[in-house]
């Protein structure tokens, strides 16, 4: 079964720090599309897609603490 997923993402920073993110990940499972103000992922199986979803939030809520650091 395949799942796809697709975020709106309100800031352009946002989307530059995921890209970084993505490109240390191995995605022998998930595939991940950026665009202006999306990211589409898609995975091959539900625990692929949990993975790569608690990616995202990790790095997300680090950037909202950094932010509140400044």
């Amino acid at each position: 079964m395949t799942y796809e997923v697709t975020l709106k993402i309100d800031e352009p920073e946002k989307i530059r720090i995921l890209k970084t993110e993505f490109e240390s990940l191995e995605k022998q499972r998930f595939t991940i599309k950026t665009k202006k103000d999306t990211v589409e992922i898609t995975a091959e199986d539900a625990t692929a897609l949990k993975a790569i979803l608690n990616s995202v939030c990790k790095v997300l809520i680090v950037y909202e603490k950094m932010r509140q650091i400044k």
